[in-house]
Parts: C-alpha cells; structure tokens; sequence
C-alpha cells in the first residue's frame, strides 16, 4: 500500500478542504450535519450555527450524501425546485449566523507543515522580503527596552511577541500616533508620530531614544522631557459639526475590578480627568434645531460650491461660520453643580445579584436636553458566594476561600464530580470567555480539563454552565444550586466593582476611550497612591488632588479648537484640506427593507488569523476588511470593491484628545478577475489605509455606499480594571433562547453594511447588514463560501486567484 500524501496541501484538504465533517450546531445541541449547505456542499470544519430549535423538524426531507454533493438521482425537475424551495424557506428562518474555527491541535500540525512547503505563505511571505516579525533574541535588554518592547505589544496585540526585529511597517497612522502618547506618558519620551513612520523595527526606534543622561546634548530629533502641565479654558465657545442624530450617548463602557476601589481616589480622578477634558464640561450654547437646519443647507452648499466663482464660494462660507450654532465650555462646577464634588460620579451598591445590577444598567437612561455630557458609576456588586451549596439534580458544591491564590482567593469544588478549580475574572491569564449570551462572574478551570461559569442571578441563586472542552461545538450543560443555610454570623461577602462610562457621541467618538479610561486609572492610580501614604493623616480630597504624580503626562491638545478648524475648512471649500469634514449624512438618504447575517471568528481561526497577519506585517482589522472585499468582490463577481469606512482621522496630539474627530471615508478595492490574487488584494488594501490613499465622502452616493465599522476592545489590563464585552452585562442570560428571523425584514439605512464587533480577545464578529432585492440570501451563502476559502488561502495558497468559480 503507498504512503498517504503528507504534503501541507493535503493536510490542509483533511483540515479544511474535503468539506466532510459539518456539524450545525443548535444551541448546545448536536444534530445531524445532513441539513448545513445542501445546495452548495459546504462540508468542513467551518460549522454553521443556527438559532432555532425549528431546525429539528422543518429541514427539507432529502436523500442526502453525507460524503458529498445531495443526490437528486432519478428526482424530476419538480421535486428538485420543490426541494430547494423549501431548503431556501428553512435556511432563511434558521441560518442566522456562520461560526468558522479550526480545532488547534490541527492549527498546530498546519503551522509546522506551512514551514516545510513552498508553495504556502511561509515561503511567500520570505519571497517578499520578510514582511513578517523577526525571532525572538536571546540578547538582554535594558529595562527601558523591555518597556519599549511592552507598548508595541500594546498598540498592536497581532505582534506577539514582539522582538527587537519585529517589523513596524504594519504601523498605520493611527497606531503610531498611539504608541507616540504612550511613550510620551510612560517613559517620558516626547516622539512625533511622523517620525516614527522613518523606523523599521523597534531595535532602530530604541536607538533613537537614546534614554542616556547626556540626551540633552544630542542632537536626536527624539528626545526626553517632562512637559508642563496645562488647563483648559472655560466660558470659551466653539463651532463644531456633529449629525443632529449623534446628539445622544455612545454605547456605555463597562470595565470591571476584583480588587477593592478607593472611592476618595476616584473621585479625585474624575475631577482631574473632566478638568483636564474640554468635552466633559460642555453645554450647548444655540438651540438643537438650529444645528439640523444649517447642517442640511451646509451639505447641499459644499456640493454645489466647486460650480460656483470663488468670490460666492467665500461669502457662502463666511455667512456659514458666522451662523454656525455654537458650544460653550464651562467650569466643572457649572457643568455639575449639585454632583459629588461637582462631578457626575455615583457609587451604587448592588445586593440582590446580577440580575439587578443588569436591570439597573439597562434602566440608565438621560435626559438629553437637560443633563451633562458625561456619566460615570461605580456599581459594587456584594454577592454571598462563600460556602455550601445544593445542586437542583442533586449532589452538593462548596466555595471557599484560598489566601494563597493569584486570581480572586476562591475555590471551586464540585463534591459530587470530584472537581475542582481556582475562579478568576477577565483579568487573570486564566479567564475563559463563557459561550455568547451567558454573563458569567467567575470562570474556572477544573483539574480535568473541563471548564465551568458561575453566574449569581439573584442573592442565594447559582447557575453553572458546564463544558468538557474550549471547542464551540461540544455541549454545554447547565446547573442549578441555592446557598445552604449557614448559622448566624458576619456573612461573607464577595464584592465585584464595575466601572461604568458613557459620554455624548456629538462630543466623542469610539477612539477616545483610550484618553477617557488611559486618563482616568492613571489618575485614579496616582491618587491611590497618594491617599494611602496619607491614610493615617486628616488630608480632604481637595487636599490630594495636588499631588497627582502625572508630570509625564502631555497637555491636552486643543481639541475643539482642531475641531472647529477642519470645519471651516469644509465651509469654505478648501478642498485642498485632507482632514476637511465630510458633512454626510441627512439630506439623500437611503431606506429599504433588508436583513442580516452573522460570521464569528473565534478560536482556532483567530489564531490562524493572527499568524497571517504577523506573516503579511497586515494588522488584523485592516485583514478582516481584507475578507470582506474578497467575499464581495467574488460573491457579486466585481472587479471594483467601494467602501465608505468611518475611519478615526487622528494623526499626532489628536490621539490625546477627547472629540468627534471620526469621519467618513471613501475608498477603491480593485480586484480584476484575470490576476487578482488573496494575498494581493490583502497587501494592496493594507497599503492604501496605511497611506490614505481616500476620497472624502461624497453625499450625492449615500444610497449607494457600503458602510464599514470597527467596534474593538481594550486588549489590556489598566492597573486593576479590565474593559468587558457588551454581552458580559448588557442582555442578561439568553443563552440556549431559541431565535428565527422573522417573516417580515428590517429597515437598513445602507444597501451593504459592515460592522465588526470584537466579543472578546478569541472571537470576532463580522455582522453583515444588507438590501434583500439586492443581495438575496444565495449571495450571502456565496459571500461566506468565498469569506472561508479566503481563509484557507491566506496560509495554504497565498497566491490563489479571488474570482474562482463556486461549486455546483
């Protein structure tokens, strides 16, 4: 008998390719894998998960081959459109979303036969000069080094782990930007974005630092100092732009702490953080309606004013900025006259469980006409988790307390099973993220390997959710238990705090997180410090709040000021501006009924995704972009991909600022069918955002723009918090709830739309919204078929053609 072939190819065909093994997946649930992809063979590991428990009774009754294609042998071609009719009616109730992954152990034996082949993207990439990150050194570093080697990783989690050699060519503007704020308040090193363009690798970045004594005499153009600290104005006005519907919150940030918070420490921090944040302490000066009357005349006089002589262009523009509604900037403690030490900061204890905390968060709703710009809680969850409790099927579990333990010092044991396991937070190296729709509190791994969720929705209630492995498709089982009776005494408890943050989208936009929270715990760290050298002393909160050690900190940038200029540049139609707004939006609108659809990267398909991009030097949201033009493009079969991307526009001091600098974009794809490859339309996508190589929105094509958005996560720890998911407190538990899509379709306000959403640091999502007429549900089939070819091909076949024919 000969030997099996060995080959990458071939391996990547048993892991990926043969299409053999589809198991759909209803909501813990394994069923037969005879009803996912029948009319297109879609067999592989990629699994498709449905969300009806309709999917057991209303599957189209077929003779199927469960090692191929559907048989329709000897079926007239009435019974096969009779088929298809009716697996097209049970893919629409119940296919409403597409999770992909890849088991690791067979993620590892790819990444080993990808080195041995030449025909893979190992080979490839060295073929194109070595794009990707450089091996570990074994040279030791200076401490500054390490610290320098620590941020990188910060800013761009794909490049673990970073070395000295790592290639920075991944770096677009933005992410620059980031890593020169954070070597400005973490090492002391003023560093402009431009220049970090000019360096390839950080071993050349450490270089130029030059963190020695003598750095004053140097004439390096990067250099170290302590900037002076500076405060904002007030009762000063502003003119900016923002889209009347923008008028409202942004989506709430919710971090969390196992570790007890200093109340008087927090708040100094927030005082700091509103003082030293124009946006935090605005209030309107002219009335709302004004703003929507001259934003619709605005947009239609920039269309028509490149017709028109320069000398109206002027007069049109001056008679704009004249009567442009206005901001005004006030003190702290006019903004929040009657809050805790003029701030809008609210300790909330929270005592009868989840349940109510959610509804709490849930119920935080503002008065938009009347209340500030920003919100800031702390909600304190004080929940009895310590001691015995008794499982609903019987048996018994017991909590306790281990002084010795990194995490959060509680056991889990599981006395019947014979289980046990160490709970952690988000923010332990241990955390295991629960399956989407379950907030869990504490997760822990047991000593076989399995995993469990502990989730407390009512004091004395206890629900666990159980799974044997990490992979999506095994079971999960889940459990009930109330808390034994104890005998009187001090009660335990157990206090979980979770930081709350909301501000106004017409001041801020999804970027200033990283200034809002990056502010606030430095503060807030600074000022704990300082409050427990003086703990034993008879030191006010108005007595710490000079001594916030932040002289590394940079002045903010006048980010209204930056603001109100690229306004009117667009007013007076200074076209040569490049960060000129787009003023899109309200005037050609589009509104026709559609529907959505869901693909989940998560696991093993991350991991792969995260090599490609360290491999390609591509950073993993401009490679999800990249899959999104691939499916488009083969899908509708276009040579011109078109996406409007709401990019964050921030280059240098903006990334310190909090302000609606976020803006409309519009970029070109090209993908022509006789040549265009995966790897090539990746690099080439990566290439254009990297240098800007966009066009300002155009309103005039609103109707017909597809729309493309980032929604990411804080990928670190600050000090003691940690950023949560949405699904971690906003929904409750909905896990298992079954989910059709309804017969009647949705409103979409664009005929394509893009969001990709990060559930935690192993899954993505990207949510597809679109036009039914447009793009019925067998594109979308076509779009995820080509979404996951294009996955295998980023490693097996880098150079693999995007316009391939579909199977029959």
């Amino acid at each position: 008998m000969e030997e099996a072939d060995a080959s990458p190819s071939s391996l990547a065909a048993e892991i990926i390719g043969e299409r053999t093994q589809v198991e759909t997946a209803v909501h813990g649930i394994v069923v037969d894998n005879h009803i996912a992809g029948a009319s297109e063979n879609m067999s592989r590991v990629f699994t498709t998960e449905v969300s009806s428990d309709a999917a057991l009774t209303s599957e189209p009754e077929k003779a199927m081959n469960l090692d191929g294609p559907p048989v329709f042998a000897g079926c007239t071609d009435e019974e096969l459109w009779q088929w298809q009719r009716s697996y097209n009616c049970w893919w629409w109730y119940n296919c409403l979303e597409t999770v992909i992954d890849i088991d690791p152990k067979r993620l590892e034996e790819m990444r080993v036969a990808l080195q041995n082949d030449d025909s893979t993207a190992w080979t490839c990439c060295a073929s194109l000069g070595g794009l990707g990150c450089g091996g570990a050194l074994s040279e030791a570093l200076p401490q500054h080094g390490k610290e320098l080697l620590a941020l990188i990783e910060q800013v761009e989690p794909s490049l673990r782990s970073v070395s000295l050699d790592t290639s920075l060519l991944g770096f677009d503007s933005l992410r620059r930007a980031l890593l020169a704020n954070m070597l400005k308040s973490q090492l002391c090193a003023n560093v402009d974005s431009g220049i970090l363009q000019s360096f390839e690798t950080p071993r050349q970045l450490l270089e130029a630092l030059r963190f020695e004594d003598d750095t004053s005499n140097t004439q390096s153009p990067v250099t170290s100092r302590r900037p002076q600290r500076s405060w904002l104005h007030s009762d000063v006005e502003y003119s900016l732009w923002w889209s009347p519907g923008q008028y409202r919150p942004m989506g709430a940030w919710v971090l969390r702490s196992d570790a007890p918070v200093d109340h008087h420490a927090l708040l100094v921090a927030t005082q700091w953080l509103i003082d030293r944040h124009a946006a935090l302490r605005t209030v309107r000066a002219d009335p709302l309606h004004m703003m929507s009357f001259l934003y619709d005349a605005a947009v239609l006089a920039t269309l028509y004013s490149p017709f028109m002589p320069q000398l109206c262009q002027r007069l049109i523009g001056w008679g704009f900025c004249g009567a442009w509604p206005r901001v005004a900037v006030r003190a702290r403690q006019q903004v929040y006259p009657t809050g805790w030490g003029h701030t809008p900061l609210q300790i909330i204890e929270i005592q009868d469980g989840q349940e109510e905390f959610e509804d709490n968060l849930r119920n935080r709703t503002w008065d938009f006409p009347h209340k500030p710009p920003f919100d800031l809680a702390l909600y304190e969850l004080r929940i009895q988790l310590v001691g015995k409790w008794t499982l609903s099927d019987g048996g018994e579990i017991t909590i306790k307390n281990v002084p010795d333990a990194s995490n959060c010092g509680l056991e889990f044991c599981d006395l019947q099973r014979r289980h046990k396991g160490i709970l952690c937070g988000p923010q332990s190296p241990g955390w295991v993220p629960p399956p989407f729709g379950f907030p869990a509190l504490f997760a822990a791994q047991l000593d076989d390997g399995a995993v469990i969720w502990l989730r407390v929705p009512r004091q004395g209630q206890l629900v666990l959710l159980f799974k044997p492995d990490h992979f999506h498709q095994t079971r999960w089982e889940r459990r009930y238990a109330t808390r034994c009776e104890v005998a009187c005494g001090k009660p335990d408890f157990t206090t979980v705090s979770f930081l709350f943050i909301q501000i106004f989208h017409c001041y801020a936009d999804g970027q200033c997180y990283y200034p809002l929270v990056g502010d606030l715990l430095d503060a807030y760290q600074s000022a704990a410090g300082d409050h427990n050298k003086h703990s034993e002393t008879t030191a006010t909160v108005t007595d710490m709040r000079g001594k916030l050690h932040l002289e590394c900190r940079p002045p903010p940038v006048d980010a209204f000021r930056c603001l109100e200029g690229r306004l009117f540049d667009t007013l007076c139609s200074r076209r040569e501006v490049a960060d000129r707004h787009s003023l899109r939006g309200s005037v050609w609108r589009f509104g026709e009924r559609g529907y959505s659809h869901s693909i989940c990267f998560q696991g093993g398909v991350l991991d792969h995704l995260n090599i490609a991009c360290s491999m390609y030097a591509v950073p993993l949201d401009y490679l999800l972009l990249g899959l999104a033009a691939l499916g488009v493009a083969r899908a509708s079969s276009e040579e011109r991909v078109e996406f409007t991307l709401y990019v964050p526009m921030r280059d240098s001091g903006e990334v310190t600022c909090v302000g609606l600098f976020a803006d409309w974009r519009d970029i070109v794809v090209p993908a022509p069918r006789d040549h265009c490859t995966v790897l090539g339309l990746v690099v080439q996508l990566a290439a254009t955002l990297r240098q800007r190589r966009w066009e300002v929105y155009n309103a005039l094509r609103k109707p017909e723009r597809t729309v493309v958005n980032f929604m990411p996560l804080d990928p670190q720890s600050r000090g003691q918090f940690k950023q949560l998911e949405d699904s971690q407190w906003d929904g409750g538990d909905r896990l298992g709830w079954p989910q059709r899509r309804g017969d009647e379709l949705e409103w979409t306000n664009q005929p394509l739309r893009f969001d990709f959403v990060q559930e935690h640091a192993k899954a993505w999502w990207m949510v597809v919204k679109m036009e039914y007429a447009k793009y019925p549900p067998c594109w979308v089939r076509k779009f995820v078929h080509a979404v996951e070819d294009a996955v295998v091909n980023l490693a097996m076949d880098p150079m693999a053609l995007v316009h391939q024919p579909f199977p029959d």
